[in-house]
Order: C-alpha cells, then structure tokens, then sequence
C-alpha cells in the first residue's frame, strides 16, 4: 500500500506539472524576447525532467528490499548502470536535439535506475504491488493531465491556478468512479473529513 499511495503522489504531481508547464514557462519569462522554438522546448523539456525525478521517487520505493536483506551492493550496480544508460543516450541525443535530448537522456538514465534496482530487490525479497490500482492511477494521471492541456489559452498566472485545480479534480474524480479507493480507505477519508468539519463547527461556534 505504502509503494501504492507514494505512486498516486508522484503521479499527481507529474500530471499537474505536465498541465501548467506552458503557463509557468510564460510566468517566468514573461516579457523575455523569447522564440517559439525555444519556448516550445522549454514547455517539454520540464514535463520529462519531472518523470525523471519521479522515477527516483519509485526507485527509493521499490528498492526497499535490497536494505532489508542487506544486499546493498546492488545499489552502485544500478547506478552505474543508470549512469552508463543516461551518459550514452546523451551523446547520442544531446548533439542533434540539444536541451530535450539532455532531458530525455535524464528520463532514461532513472528509469535505467529503478529497473534495474526494482530488478536486484525482486530477487532478494520479493514483493506483491497492486498492479491494478497502480494501473488505474497511471491512466488517471494521464487523463487529468490531458483535461488541463486542452484547457483553453489564458492569462499565465489565471492557467496555473485553472489547470492545477483542473487536474487534481480530474484526478480524484476519476480514482472515485474507478473504484480505487477500497472501503476502509473511504471510511477514513470519511472520518477525517467529519473531523475537520466538526472542528471548524466548532470554532465557528466559539466565536
């Protein structure tokens, strides 16, 4: 469950970045005499450093086993082996598509890393991940990501706030109706939710 729910984080935040790229790329650079080509390439060089960074996330979730068993020495074998994957593809990409291919070679280079040490940790100390929610959460990362790209075209600041609130909403709609959440993980949701409130009741009462 833990690798499940750190999965759902790192896929939230990878969407929602994805959908307000384009409006934080224009925030930032606002009144920079910038190109479109450049622009272009900014808008998707973040969106892959993210999913970089963020399978290091699933890399420090689902080498946990190498620690329990002590087989530690897995770990520089998956990084050098990250590092070879991310240093060749660099030279390769970096020459011809210059900044997007530096973030593709980075994107590699961790998926690179959390293969091969999930790979190493399988091994040692096997463990069963829920395929299926993990499945769910992917597509409705994707989706809620998509919901805030084809959000139409406005002030930077008013997308970042439009598309972020867009896609966390699309998110946890979508993970509602697909029926991720299992009872007793509504219950609590429930539970804290009626907590809150009562707080908040409470004070409202108070003063």
């Amino acid at each position: 469950k833990v690798t499940t729910y750190g999965i759902a984080i790192l896929v939230l935040l990878v969407a929602g970045l994805t959908a307000i790229t384009p409006d934080l790329v224009r925030a930032i650079t606002f009144g920079a005499p910038w190109s479109p080509e450049a622009y272009r390439t900014a808008a998707a060089v973040v969106p892959l450093v993210a999913l970089g960074i963020a399978f290091q996330g699933v890399y420090l979730l689902t080498s946990i086993g190498l620690n329990l068993t002590n087989q530690t020495q897995y770990y520089p074998v998956s990084t050098f082996a990250a590092a070879g994957v991310g240093l060749g593809s660099g030279l390769l990409l970096m020459p011809r598509y210059g900044a997007l291919g530096a973030a593709i070679a980075f994107l590699l280079s961790y998926v690179t890393l959390a293969a091969t040490a999930a790979a190493f940790a399988g091994r040692h100390y096997p463990m069963r991940y829920e395929t299926g929610r993990i499945t769910r959460l992917l597509v409705a990362g994707t989706l809620a990501s998509l919901a805030g790209i084809w959000l139409p075209a406005m002030h930077p600041l008013a997308g970042l706030l439009t598309r972020g609130l867009v896609v966390v909403a699309v998110f946890v709609g979508l993970l509602g109706v697909s029926g991720f959440l299992r009872q007793t993980e509504l219950a609590v949701l429930r539970q804290q939710t009626a907590r809150l409130f009562g707080r908040r009741s409470r004070r409202s009462g108070a003063d």
